[in-house]
């Protein structure tokens, strides 16, 4: 998207700082939010700001319903009720975004193919990640284990969440 929208918009843009100047303006203005903060057209960046209320603000959009859902990847669960779910009409489609001691998941759960609730999940470690910001060292082995505890409780709010609509 932040690529894509400056040239549908025939906006010539000199840097990934516009850009995300752009998207911040964009994305206030289509969700009716106010003061969102974008830094790069990704929005993986320490010094992007976005609340998970804001980011279904967007998910919840009647366009965006109508076309992101067929971008996003299918996402399976996992545990001792992965079987059941994944096999039940439940199904659940999404988008993460993953850096050191931040992690967002964001989509819809489908029953029957049809979008039933749009969800955004974000894990931090605020403490850690400026540590490592003023350290200027990411200890890549405590992010993984401090991700894979954001994972598994991505996975067990996602499990509640599908076993609402069996």
């Amino acid at each position: 998207i932040g690529s894509y929208v400056p040239r549908k918009w025939s906006i010539d843009l000199r840097s990934i700082k516009d850009s995300g100047e752009l998207m911040s303006n964009w994305f206030d203005a289509v969700c009716g939010t106010e003061g969102v903060t974008i830094s790069n057209h990704s929005g993986l960046s320490i010094d992007s700001r976005i609340s998970a209320g804001e980011f279904v603000s967007f998910l919840n959009r009647e366009r965006t319903k109508e076309l992101l859902p067929s971008l996003l990847k299918p996402r399976n669960v996992y545990g001792k009720k992965a079987k059941k779910l994944n096999a039940s009409e439940i199904s659940i489609v999404a988008k993460t975004g993953t850096m050191d001691f931040n992690r967002g998941l964001g989509g819809y759960i489908l029953v029957k193919g049809k979008i039933r609730a749009s969800f955004a999940i974000f894990c931090a470690d605020v403490e850690k990640k400026q540590r490592a910001i003023a350290n200027k060292h990411f200890d890549r082995s405590s992010s993984k284990k401090w991700l894979k505890r954001a994972k598994a409780q991505e996975n067990a709010i996602l499990s509640l969440w599908m076993e609402k609509y069996i």
